[in-house]
């Protein structure tokens, strides 16, 4: 249960920090087998434009936009194949002996930003006996071994503007990688499917509200098979779209979405810890998986408060976790002797003001017990600067780390009060400059110091404050062990029972 506070003002003398239709050239091949040339030229004959290329809205077609092949040799490198054939072609590859198959796991697991979304519901790994001396950099240069990653993926706008997405960009690595791994074009063993193929042939881009499917496949070396397989996972750097061909990836903040790990399960125990951590919030200890959680409480709110000004905040989930990190990751919880547990709460900005906002720079705090918490901006797994133009909306994910001594003391079962403050992008029409000039020559003070002056009085900021009181599911003992939140009464009678024991031997000695 939340309740709303509207305690939103604005406040100065505050500062605030194609269905991807792209024109896609048929490309001439041969074709592995002659019953694969027959099943291509018959499913090219009868697929839709839209059928590969899948259009979030089934009645967005584009017609025309994709060349017909004018004769029997040209293959639409769109059309995606069933899975069973990729595999056995991969392993008719005169180029590699496979040993067998390692791992397959068939789960979707996805990663979703702003404007675009990342699904994988399909993973197969191979066992690498050799390769043709040709194929030795796909590898690595390893010595003769290694493996083969197979994967279906799909790639989404959900946005409702045009975008450029790198798929060339999406490497596959893990923890502690020296190298990584970037999609394989000629370990790739069909000539249509390729996702790689199908984006890069028109520079990526995707219309609004399309999807891209397809194949790829990224050849590992064997020192890098053995340390995935001793982890059991490893993961993909999602780099976001570009929304023009012009701009350098990963320069700079980007409004569609950050750079972010995408992790996969090698072994059936990671696989169910992967797809239970996409039902929490997707704070940084989980989207870069820096240890498992146990939830505590989780709520999903949706309060909304409005300003004034019209900037809608919506508080959307909340929850408290108890978190265990992964050992590479203790260090960063080295000052909490006792564990921690976690608070992470996910809101939307919603900007109908006339100004610019900086959602990812604002600040937000929590009240438990009277004692308050910060947000820790190391937990953040966006970058700060990004601005929220007048129309748009804006999720944003604050994390606070908090002693699980404290917690267990003071702070388990009681209302948290969250605020939440947006702030705007500095004043750049050029009135405080001049308006520090006058000052300064009236009243003989430093230039610099008005103006940061005026620049304080001029700023805007938001905020917002709610209530929730938590359903909470567990409770820690004094032990700092999770019970079942119902048998709390028992383990609270207990103690009062040793209290009470203790203070009669007291007395009794005394006596």
């Amino acid at each position: 249960m939340v309740k709303q506070h509207n305690s939103i003002k604005n406040k100065g003398l505050k500062k605030g920090l194609g269905l991807m239709f792209a024109s896609i050239c048929l490309i001439g091949c041969d074709s592995i087998s002659t019953g694969y040339d027959d099943f291509i030229e018959n499913s090219a004959n009868e697929i839709d434009n839209s059928s590969q290329l899948t259009s979030v809205q089934a009645d967005t077609s584009d017609e025309g936009s994709v060349m017909e092949s004018s004769t029997d040799d040209f293959i639409d490198t769109r059309l995606v194949p069933e899975q069973s054939m990729v595999e056995n072609a991969l392993l008719a590859k005169e180029e590699i002996t496979i040993d067998e198959q390692v791992f397959s796991l068939s789960q979707n697991f996805i990663q979703k930003q702003q404007a675009f979304e990342v699904s994988v519901d399909s993973i197969k790994m191979f066992e690498v006996e050799e390769f043709d001396e040709s194929l030795a950099s796909e590898f690595n240069f390893s010595t003769g071994k290694g493996s083969i990653v197979l994967l279906h993926a799909t790639i989404t706008n959900t946005s409702d503007e045009t975008f450029y997405f790198p798929i060339e960009e999406l490497r596959l690595s893990y923890p502690g990688a020296i190298i990584q791994n970037y999609p394989s074009a000629q370990l790739y063993p069909m000539e249509s499917g390729n996702l790689a193929q199908i984006l890069l042939a028109n520079s990526g881009e995707m219309a609004p509200q399309t999807a891209v499917e397809g194949y790829l496949v990224y050849g590992i070396g064997r020192e890098e098979t053995e340390e995935i397989l001793d982890l059991g996972s490893f993961y993909l750097t999602v780099v976001p779209p570009r929304q023009s061909l012009n701009e350098i990836v990963g320069l700079g903040s980007n409004p569609l979405g950050d750079e972010l790990p995408l992790h996969l399960p090698i072994n059936d125990e990671n696989g169910q810890q992967l797809l239970l951590n996409t039902t929490y919030i997707q704070d940084r200890l989980t989207t870069e998986w820096w240890g498992n959680k146990e939830i505590i409480a989780s709520e999903d709110l949706n309060a909304s408060i409005s300003t004034d000004d019209d900037v809608k905040i919506t508080l959307l989930r909340a929850e408290v976790s108890d978190f265990t990190p992964h050992k590479s990751y203790e260090d960063a919880f080295q000052y909490f002797n006792y564990g921690q547990v976690i608070v992470s709460i996910e809101y939307e900005v919603t900007n109908n003001s006339k100004n610019d906002l900086l959602p990812i720079d604002g600040r937000a705090s929590l009240v438990i017990n009277g004692d308050e918490i910060s947000d820790d901006y190391v937990l953040i797994n966006e970058m700060y600067g990004k601005t929220l133009k007048p129309g748009d909306s804006y999720k944003v994910v604050k994390t606070f780390a908090l002693d699980k001594m404290t917690y267990a003391d003071y702070w388990q079962g009681e209302d948290v009060y969250i605020s939440i403050n947006v702030p705007t992008v500095e004043d750049s029409t050029g009135e405080s400059s001049k308006t520090s000039e006058t000052l300064s020559d009236e009243e003989s003070v430093s230039e610099d110091l008005l103006a940061e002056e005026v620049l304080e009085e001029s700023k805007i900021e938001y905020y917002a404050d709610f209530v929730w009181s938590p359903s909470y599911q567990f409770f820690v003992d004094e032990a700092f062990e999770l019970i079942p939140w119902s048998e709390r009464e028992n383990i609270q009678e207990s103690e009062f029972d040793e209290d009470e024991e203790i203070d009669i031997d007291e007395n009794s000695d005394e006596e």
